[in-house]
């Protein structure tokens, strides 16, 4: 059986928020309303559900994979 409505747009919307988290460097705060989210408490702990880190960790992950690969070409 397929997801409900519901749980497609909760889906759709931590996707996205993911996307965001990883390829902008908008605050996590933005992220959250700009995803439909109340504010960035509630973005986190449905995003730790999901994707078992926070934002701010996955984030962080991804610019420091940046910079890694940027010394690696340099």
């Amino acid at each position: 059986m397929g997801a409900s409505p519901g749980q497609a747009y909760r889906h759709m919307r931590l996707s996205v928020a993911r996307q965001l988290v990883e390829g902008t460097s908008l605050t996590i705060a933005e992220i959250a309303l700009r995803c439909g989210y109340e504010n960035q408490s509630a973005l986190s702990r449905a995003f730790k559900r999901r994707f078992g880190a926070s934002p701010s960790q996955i984030a962080h992950l991804g610019r420091a994979a940046i910079a890694q690969s940027h010394d690696e070409f340099f």
